[in-house]
């Protein structure tokens, strides 16, 4: 980042420097532009008079041209790679904070056996949901590391930087999920074993019965409907909690409890499956119906949440409605509104494309005459020709940048 601030300085000082001289290349373009209007003057002479004044001022236009592209895309290259470290710290925050209590249970299970086998589930499910949440994020965080080292050279520190932060992560999100799957594992054995204990102790006028794995896993999902049944009302109440004024707060509230609700219909439904299959229980028996009931309660109040999510963004105030990254995926970043882009840069772009208007029109009168048969004089115009079609070519993306601009407004 300093690196690129520093960049940006030298550019915005060789830029004052072009700006001093831009009161005389306003007079050579008048002049340039009034001379090829006149029409007392000979097209055959034309060519050798304005010649040396209209490869100046192409050259003055092509250096701004430059200029804009070149602090448009470190200006690009800053805000996204400023992002991505923003991101990337708050998962190594979070997943760091998820290895501790990771760790910790690891160590009081080896040292004392002070928690109940239900305290404990519990405790690791959470820890499991909140892994899942911080996982969820690392899609749109690959995705911006990708377009960074799109935009930065082959082999360069900071590419290499951010592809090491990327697998950083990744790697430290699979090392805590090992453990916490071995410690999950661990304590549905515990809470099996009790289960059993404690049914051994019971006292029955009946026949005692031996614990089955049938039984605990109907144990299982009997509490992890209950748990699924709390985070869904948990979502509802958050997603009707949701209005304009605390939308932009409240989004990550929704996701929490959208992974933890998710986590827990996984749950029921892997333990629906084990008793159907493995323990050849009854539709009635493994509780199917119920389980679908709480699978379609999620899948409608995710689409509540989507349609509400819609309507709120259509009410948000016009300059924070385009914050995001729109549908134009692929153009993004020639977005001003995309990219928070000041509108002087609009202003800037419109005041060139008009200037380079008038200057081409000019040209243009005197490219209509026809050529003599002189060789010399056939190469000057197709090289005008050409000249002209390549300095067409570099205002376009001006156009693209204004047609996109316009897709918003429309």
């Amino acid at each position: 980042i300093e690196k690129l601030c520093g960049i940006l300085q030298k550019l915005s000082t060789k830029h004052a420097d072009i700006l001093t001289q831009e009161s005389i290349l306003q007079i050579l373009r008048k002049l340039y532009i009034s001379l090829n209007k006149h029409d007392r003057v000979e097209r055959s002479n034309m060519h050798n008079i304005t010649m040396a004044a209209k490869h100046l001022l192409v050259t003055w236009e092509k250096m701004l041209w430059r200029f804009n592209s070149v602090k448009i895309r470190i200006e690009e290259l800053s805000n996204l790679y400023a992002s991505f470290n923003r991101e990337y710290e708050n998962i190594i925050v979070s997943l760091t904070q998820i290895d501790v209590k990771v760790t910790n249970i690891k160590h009081l299970q080896e040292e004392t056996d002070v928690q109940t086998p239900e305290t404990k589930l519990k405790c690791l499910r959470d820890l499991h949901n909140e892994l899942k949440y911080v996982i969820n994020l690392f899609d749109a965080q690959d995705e911006l590391g990708s377009s960074l080292i799109e935009l930065l050279p082959d082999k360069s520190v900071m590419s290499e930087e951010v592809q090491n932060r990327i697998m950083e992560y990744h790697q430290l999100a699979n090392n805590i999920k090992l453990t916490l799957d071995s410690l999950l594992d661990q304590a549905n054995y515990g809470h099996t074993e009790k289960a059993e204990r404690d049914y051994a102790v019971q006292v029955d006028t009946l026949s005692p019965l031996s614990l089955t794995a049938k039984d605990a896993y109907l144990y299982q999902l009997r509490t992890a409907i209950a748990e699924a049944k709390s985070n869904l009302a948990l979502l509802k109440s958050s997603i009707s909690e949701i209005n304009a004024s605390n939308f932009m707060t409240s989004t990550q509230t929704i996701s929490k409890a959208s992974a933890a609700c998710e986590s827990s219909i996984e749950l029921i439904k892997h333990l629906n499956a084990l008793l159907t299959s493995e323990c050849n229980c009854s539709e009635e028996e493994a509780m199917s119906s119920s389980i679908k009931q709480e699978s379609d309660k999620y899948a409608l109040y995710l689409s509540e949440w989507h349609t509400k999510q819609q309507k709120l963004e259509e009410l948000r105030p016009f300059p924070a409605a385009y914050n995001i990254i729109c549908l134009h995926n692929d153009d993004y970043l020639t977005c001003p509104l995309c990219t928070n882009r000041n509108w002087q840069q609009i202003d800037n772009d419109l005041w060139r494309l008009e200037q380079w208007l008038s200057m081409a029109e000019a040209s243009q009168r005197s490219q209509h005459t026809q050529p003599s048969n002189d060789i010399d004089t056939l190469e000057d115009a197709i090289q005008d020709h050409r000249e002209f079609l390549l300095d067409l070519d570099s205002h376009k993306s001006i156009i693209k940048s204004l047609n996109i601009v316009g897709e918003h407004l429309a």
